[in-house]
């Protein structure tokens, strides 16, 4: 065997769910003892971090450049273990940490009047208590990450229990005229989400990667959670009902190790990079997404259309063969819709919107709206791109999914296939012959590779533009954003070809080892935000025409080993919050890049334009960090509805 060195929605979570069992404030104080730094200007101990991540970077291939059958099995064995993460996301800097700490504002206490179980949580930002200024919201944020003990027992304590490698916290709340920026567990859940409910529930263990649709302001409340034996389930927050009380879940082929997950903008499709450790090769698996029992389109299972990410319903409809590539790493899509078309729906010539879960699709004349030419015909997907890429063989793969979604388009809102329509939900199961069809009965479906493109270096993280300019940017190991055209491909999808996908620019990103790109959740169109493991910073990169520049760069001491990192939503309260999962540093940490505006709260602390900003003028500051009974390496986190 080689081995080498590789170089929001609605109340945000305010109903009753979840708010059963008892609190406890020490204990919540026990967990979060020791991780939030006192503020101060002076920089840290001149120190080397003896980073927790002892395993070796084993190569896939063998000296010629073969692929070695025995080195990626014992690597795909180990992919929710620190050899996986080593694989995807390289070494941890051994640097000196020399950065100063960014401020940090006291906590005050906050006895949750909602819950009535007497936990107790804190804010940092505006104030005084005010009952009267209380338009609520939260974001609640899945993290996976190798557990200390991964034997444990399922708990829901405060302080025990994380041997699933799955938590669930809140990233942030405004509540009753303040603003907490610390990430903890939460009051509507009584502090219970060290091992989230779902993952016990199904007693899986050892998460892989996670995966979040993004195209819907607000919603997309669960996270897909891929674990390592390639069981892929659903988690979420206390109102996301699906994650829990009909939480879904299915089971790749035999010997399938999933390594990324990537959700369709409007939560119609995942799709999930695989190892295939029988037959030593790479693959994409397809699944189909639908709620089921909730109230988006009336509480219809309809599968591969737009929703609010509380899925109800999974089916693996197949796997895209990837014949250039054995062992994926990373995966982003992105159909080019914008989310307002998905998020307001046009009927009957009124001058209002309406959400999805005021319509009724089995109603002809409502369906006729979804139809060719008609109010709604922009809400639905027309066509769509993927983009995988393998970080050991220095390759990225664009596929093609116009063939998924014209097909679905075409069943379910063709003007004259009534009859299509009805057959498909009617006939919702998991055999190959029901509705959602698996690839192997209607072969037309399948997406297929476009091309795949070669780089001199490895490519680290990868993400699609959601929408507007037409973009795919991969980062490399060497420290470059290189920025794609995928043109219609994220559109219309007409009018292409493979050479419409071309390399247009790159941007420096002024160090090494990029290993996450996040959304900018301010502006989805024109700025990315980059994680830079290889010198423990996070840097915002801004674009304009073909190429791009830094903006904000955020170091801070308290920052050891950040790996993945999650912009959080906005609903009436705008946060510009950062969460970060520091993997050798054992915690989640928040970071605000802007000013908390409270636009719903009139007379509220943070009116607008101002607000409150950042303690002396600083572009940053710090929140707080959450301890974890392990080493987090990923973090997808979304407004609560």
């Amino acid at each position: 065997m080689a081995v080498v060195a590789l170089v929001a929605c609605g109340g945000g979570g305010g109903g009753g769910g979840g708010e059963a069992g008892a609190g406890n404030g020490a204990a919540l104080d026990a967990v979060n003892a020791g991780t939030s730094g006192a503020a101060s200007s002076a920089p840290a101990p001149n120190v080397v971090v003896n980073a927790a991540n002892p395993a070796p970077l084993v190569s896939v291939f063998d000296g010629s450049g073969a692929v070695d059958a025995v080195a990626y099995k014992a690597v795909a064995a180990k992919m929710s273990q620190d050899e996986g993460v080593a694989h995807r996301y390289g070494a941890p800097s051994t640097s000196a940490i020399t950065t100063a700490r960014y401020p940090e504002p006291g906590s005050n206490p906050l006895l949750s009047p909602y819950s009535g179980s007497g936990f107790r949580t804190s804010w940092q930002v505006g104030g005084p208590i005010d009952v009267n200024v209380n338009d609520y919201s939260s974001n609640h944020a899945q993290i996976a990450f190798v557990s200390d003990n991964p034997a444990a027992p399922a708990s829901t304590s405060a302080t025990t229990g994380g041997g699933f490698g799955i938590s669930t916290i809140e990233t942030l709340g405004m509540r009753e005229n303040t603003y907490t920026q610390s990430p903890g567990l939460s009051w509507t859940m009584a502090g219970a989400g060290l091992d989230d409910s779902s993952v016990r529930s199904a007693g899986v263990r050892s998460p892989v990667a996670l995966g979040r649709c993004y195209g819907r302001p607000g919603w997309c409340v669960n996270s897909l959670v891929a674990f390592q034996n390639g069981s892929i389930g659903t988690a979420g927050s206390n109102t996301s009902v699906n994650s829990t009380t009909q939480a879904a879940r299915v089971q790749l082929e035999n010997g399938s190790v999933p390594t990324a997950v990537a959700v369709t903008n409007g939560g119609e499709f995942a799709l999930v990079t695989v190892w295939d450790s029988v037959n030593v090769r790479g693959r994409l698996a397809v699944i189909a997404l639908s709620e089921t029992g909730h109230d988006t389109w009336t509480g219809v299972t309809i599968p591969g259309i737009p929703n609010q990410g509380a899925w109800g319903f999974m089916k693996v409809l197949g796997y895209v063969e990837l014949p250039d590539m054995k062992a994926p790493t990373d995966v982003s899509v992105s159909t080019g819709v914008d989310p307002e078309s998905m998020h307001r729906i046009h009927l009957n010539g009124q001058s209002d919107f309406l959400e999805s879960t005021r319509v009724d699709l089995r109603n002809e004349s409502v369906r006729q709206t979804f139809a060719e030419g008609g109010a709604n015909d922009d809400t639905y997907a027309r066509a769509g791109i993927a983009v995988v890429t393998s970080k050991s063989e220095r390759k990225v793969t664009f596929v093609d999914l116009k063939p998924l979604f014209a097909y679905y388009r075409a069943t379910y809102f063709t003007a004259g296939n009534r009859a299509g329509f009805d057959n498909a939900i009617g006939n919702i199961g998991t055999a190959a012959n029901q509705w959602p069809y698996a690839f192997s009965h209607v072969s037309s479906q399948i997406p297929s590779v476009i091309k795949t493109v070669a780089l001199a270096s490895s490519p680290t993280a990868v993400k699609v533009s959601l929408f507007g300019p037409r973009r795919a940017w991969v980062a490399t190991q060497d420290g470059q954003l290189h920025i794609y055209n995928v043109g219609e491909y994220a559109g219309s999808g007409n009018g292409v070809s493979a050479s419409t996908i071309a390399e247009l620019g790159t941007v420096n990103l002024q160090g090494t080892n990029p290993t996450h790109i996040a959304y900018n959740k301010h502006d989805f169109t024109n700025s990315v935000i980059v994680v830079m493991r290889g010198d423990r910073k996070i840097v915002w990169v801004n674009f304009a025409g073909n190429g791009g520049s830094i903006g904000k760069t955020l170091q801070d001491s308290r920052m050891i080993d950040p790996v993945t990192a999650e912009d959080n939503d906005n609903h009436g309260t705008e946060s510009s919050l950062l969460t970060v999962a520091d993997y050798s540093g054992k915690k989640v940490s928040n970071y605000r890049w802007g000013p908390v505006i409270f636009h719903t709260n009139a007379g509220g602390a943070c009116p607008p334009p101002a607000g409150c900003g950042i303690s002396g003028n600083q572009p940053f500051e710090f929140g707080g960090s959450f301890a974890l009974p392990g080493k987090p390496f990923h973090i997808t986190g979304a407004n609560v509805p």
